[in-house]
């Protein structure tokens, strides 16, 4: 649904499972909608051709929808590869690329983990490649897109390592590495070759972004570390008590405030800002 950001009142909304004849996945409906210029984008889970669904997000018209495969947990996020701006999203049996103009599948990959979760978000890590990874034994592949005529795409494994498992936390990428939980412990891939070049540290299955040079870092613990990602070896720069007790939410920073929550409460806190 759309609200009033000021009165809270609905401007329109609808059950999107009931729309696109979806049904509610075990653990519900966890992807986050995706809004881009006037469209806001819902990894919906539909059969025929209702997987990925797009609205008018003003008026909550319907616009396009494409690919027919079931939802996991995924987010869509927006990228250009190879020359073509689309969707990503992580689902049940594959990662697939949609057309952004109109929701139609560009390329799509297999990625069989037995029906365990795919929740990680794709990053692209140059113009026409990008990593994926899950967790449960799965691991991480570099994917190369290219054009294959009529406007589809194809994917290519580049190559394939078991050194980031990431179960349900996004990784980020920075100068040529990968950094990210590794079942539960902080790791750095080199993209160019898939191997590791370290793994320290033991913060349970949490959450990280890249904001500038620096990552935070929260754990599962409820901690939060301001972290200098390098490929040598990871400098801690901080760290502070956020929460008691299991923290699996991925948090939001917006100028100098964090905000973070997990299943119990919520907590906004304000970061000291460096000066140059």
């Amino acid at each position: 649904m759309c609200l009033e950001l000021k009165s809270g009142s609905k401007r329109w909304g609808f059950n999107i499972l009931d729309k696109h004849g979806a049904s509610l996945p075990e653990w519900g409906m966890a992807g986050s909608p995706l809004v881009f210029e006037d469209l806001v984008i819902i990894s919906v889970g539909g059969r025929n051709g209702h997987s990925l669904v797009a609205y008018n997000k003003m008026t909550g018209d319907y616009v396009w929808s494409g690919g027919s495969d079931r939802i996991h947990w995924s987010s869509p996020v927006i990228c250009e590869l190879a020359g073509k701006k689309q969707v990503l999203i992580f689902n049940r049996s594959a990662m697939f690329g949609h057309d952004i103009s109109d929701g139609s599948v560009l390329w799509e990959y297999e990625w069989d983990t037995d029906g365990m979760p795919h929740v990680a978000i794709p990053v692209p890590v140059s113009e026409d490649r990008i990593v994926l990874s899950s967790g449960y034994g799965k691991g991480a592949e570099l994917l190369q897109i290219s054009n294959s005529g009529e406007g589809k795409q194809s994917a290519e494994r580049i190559w394939r390592t078991l050194h980031l498992k990431a179960k349900f936390n996004n990784y980020v990428f920075k100068d040529g590495y990968i950094y990210g939980l590794d079942d539960g412990m902080l790791t750095c891939i080199d993209v160019k070759t898939g191997r590791r070049s370290w793994k320290k540290g033991r913060y349970g299955h949490g959450q990280n972004i890249l904001v500038d040079d620096l990552m935070l870092l929260t754990t599962e613990r409820g901690e939060v570390l301001l972290i200098e990602p390098v490929p040598e070896e990871p400098h801690v720069l901080g760290s502070f008590k956020a929460f008691d007790g299991k923290s699996w939410n991925p948090p939001a920073l917006v100028g100098e405030y964090l905000l973070l929550r997990n299943h119990l409460e919520a907590a906004l806190y304000r970061l000291p800002l460096l000066k140059e």
